[in-house]
């Protein structure tokens, strides 16, 4: 009896161990597949975070690249180009500047008959409007990264600009991008920044190597006459050189009537359009309009009897002489002050440019 007690509580023994060796490799199996499961996790995990780490790195290493090229370029030139085009454009009045681009002029221009042409006229008369527009349908009808559109205008009243160096400097930078500069071209730029001193002739073997890649390229430079004649000379020679080889190369250049004689020197060919044309009366009839309307809705000019208005625009279209502000006594500027229509009409021919 003893003995069979014996022998079952060893059996039940034997049982509760076996049970719990079962239980025991039940629960490291699961441990294991728990085990095995994070470890894929960690896997993966590692792995994106790697390719992460690597997109990371690599994407500084463009940023870097890029910053590297972008100091370059502003080592080329960091004058700011864009606040006198800006104005030019804020000043031009709806739909005038247009005709321009129906002329035959412009358009053999543009098509290649003649990669010169030059805007003249007198002060005042719109060259700088029309240069601005100009330049915006370029960028319009602009096809593609082939075609590079760059402009200049220069100040009077800013020395720095009116210096041919600058203005070939900001040319070649506007036409350089640092996202898609070339390694050959930023090679040159090094090469260029490492000297102590670079003269015109190393700008023009840059902005060669530029036109050479480029289908058309675009060159809109204002107000030649503001330019010292050892500068204007520098710049002409310049864009004369590049003219005689490379024909996608389009200049529009803008100033004075005295300019004649240098241009057609330096630039055999070149086409000329000019603010005194009967194409630009148009523009001039749609500028009295527009600025006898605001003036008169601002209250600047009094107008006593409607009916004169007729009489004012037809005077001022007709002798204007191109000319859209006079510095001394223009319309324009009799208009800016408030004076009565009647008096305006009296004192007309006192007025020069009446």
């Amino acid at each position: 009896m003893i003995q069979r007690c014996g022998d079952e509580v060893k059996e039940e023994i034997f049982l509760a161990k076996a049970q719990a060796d079962l239980q025991d490799q039940e629960l490291q199996r699961k441990e294991r597949e728990a085990a095995s499961g994070h470890r894929r996790k960690f896997r993966d995990i590692m792995s994106r975070t790697g390719k992460s780490l690597d997109t990371i790195k690599e994407w500084q290493l463009q940023q870097d690249k890029r910053e590297r090229k972008r100091q370059l370029l502003d080592s080329l030139s960091s004058y700011d180009y864009l606040p006198p085009f800006k104005r030019a454009c804020k000043e031009r009045h709806c739909n005038t500047a247009q005709w321009i681009f129906e002329t035959a002029e412009f358009r053999g221009w543009k098509d290649g008959i003649s990669p010169w042409i030059w805007c003249s006229g007198k002060i005042g008369s719109g060259k700088t409007i029309l240069l601005a527009s100009a330049v915006s349908h370029a960028f319009a009808y602009k096809s593609g990264t082939s075609e590079v559109v760059t402009f200049f205008f220069p100040q009077y009243n800013d020395p720095q600009s009116l210096c041919a160096e600058t203005v070939i400097r900001s040319i070649i930078r506007q036409s350089l991008d640092p996202v898609t500069l070339s390694e050959e071209m930023e090679a040159s730029l090094v090469e260029m920044d490492q000297k102590p001193s670079t003269g015109v002739g190393e700008l023009t073997v840059l902005l060669r190597q530029k036109l050479a890649h480029s289908e058309k390229f675009f060159i809109f430079i204002d107000a030649l006459d503001d330019f010292e004649p050892r500068e204007r000379r520098a710049l002409l020679d310049l864009l004369a050189s590049l003219g005689s080889s490379e024909t996608g190369l389009r200049v529009f250049l803008a100033g004075r009537e005295s300019l004649r004689g240098e241009l057609e020197d330096k630039l055999p060919g070149i086409e000329r359009l000019s603010t005194a044309s009967a194409d630009a009366k148009s523009d001039i009839a749609l500028y009295v309009k527009e600025a006898l309307q605001e003036r008169i809705e601002n209250r600047d000019l009094v107008v006593g009897d409607q009916s004169l208005i007729l009489d004012v625009k037809q005077a001022l279209t007709e002798h204007a002489d191109g000319m859209y502000v006079d510095s001394t006594s223009s319309p324009y500027l009799l208009l800016t002050r408030k004076v009565s229509l009647g008096r305006f009409l009296d004192r007309r021919t006192l007025c020069p440019t009446l």
